[in-house]
């Protein structure tokens, strides 16, 4: 009768290989919780900005964008096309043109279709850690401008 079971070798590649994709899970694991609120808070507004634009663009209808301290929200003479909530701890602020910084309140943003957006800088904190980026006005994509 013969045994049934695997080789030394079989159990050995195969282990190897799972090592491999474990490695490789927690690399990625690691780089996805570097990101602070503040970098992803930043990406979302961002994403509103180029959506704005885009919006602006296929409608033929200005939109506008309504920063507020925890919030950022996209709306047409509709309504509410898309809301950007950030988390308890993240703070929105907006560069005062003096190297300084508010606290948005209500503050519009406009893109109008085919024509450059409101430039603008946005400081998005939680703690110590920011992300600061400025919008392009030509394209409306984020240009990062400092990170701690």
């Amino acid at each position: 009768m013969q045994a049934r079971g695997f080789t030394l070798l079989e159990l050995t590649i195969s282990i190897a290989v799972l090592a491999t994709f474990l490695a490789a899970g927690l690399l990625t694991f690691r780089n996805l919780s570097t990101t602070t609120d503040g970098e992803e808070g930043a990406a979302r507004i961002a994403a509103l900005a180029r959506l704005a634009q885009r919006t602006a663009d296929s409608t033929g209808r200005g939109v506008i964008i309504e920063l507020n301290a925890g919030s950022a929200e996209l709306r047409d003479q509709a309504g509410v096309i898309q809301n950007v909530f950030l988390s308890e701890q993240t703070l929105l602020q907006i560069g005062d043109g003096r190297d300084g910084w508010a606290t948005p309140s209500g503050q519009i943003w406009r893109f109008e279709p085919r024509q450059l957006c409101d430039p603008i800088r946005l400081r998005v904190s939680e703690g110590s850690q920011f992300a600061e980026i400025q919008i392009d006005p030509l394209t409306a994509l984020a240009l990062p401008t400092a990170s701690l």
